[in-house]
């Protein structure tokens, strides 16, 4: 029995060293296992912060390019609109101009036209007793000359009644 108990003792300080080995084993694996995880995080880090910078380089150009290409575009328009006002201006620069000579030249006609008027107003009023007076003789003048064929014709209506008269008889 007490042989027993030393191989049972012996077996136990056997598995205690085993487990104290086995422990270390699992220990020092742990650690080269972390230290392996740590530098593979560490590569995985680096390369992604790499590629994150890449991208964020590639996406900071793209969006400058972008940015010049709409900042072109928008001088373009500008400057296209800038065209199309300045032609609109000169258009109607050029109509309102046309207007003007028009409307001057209706207005010296219209100034011509009353000043015609005014002569002939005037004609009217300061020779208005002549021009009734001749009109008036110019009436008498054809009344006389009817009254005078008149007398012609009655005087040979007379002549055919005579004549007629006497033929009856």
């Amino acid at each position: 029995m007490e042989e027993l108990l030393k191989q049972l003792l012996e077996g136990q300080e056997r598995t205690e060293k085993q487990l104290l080995e086995g422990q270390e084993k699992t220990e020092k694996r742990l650690l080269e296992v972390q230290g392996k995880t740590e530098k593979r995080l560490l590569e995985v880090q680096g390369k992604t912060e790499k590629r994150l910078l890449e991208v964020q380089e590639k996406t900071e150009k793209r969006l400058l390019e972008v940015q010049e290409r709409i900042e072109k575009q928008l001088l373009e328009g500008q400057e296209r609109t800038e065209k199309q006002l300045l032609e609109g201006q000169a258009k109607t620069e050029k109509r309102l101009w046309e207007v003007q000579e028009r409307t001057e030249k209706q207005l010296s006609m219209m100034h011509n036209d009353i000043q015609d008027i005014k002569k002939t107003v005037y004609r009217i009023e300061h020779h208005q007793e002549e021009t009734i007076m001749s009109i008036l003789h110019h009436i008498k003048k054809q009344s006389e000359k009817k009254d005078y064929q008149i007398q012609v014709l009655n005087k040979r209506l007379f002549e055919v009644e005579s004549k007629t008269e006497q033929g009856q008889q």
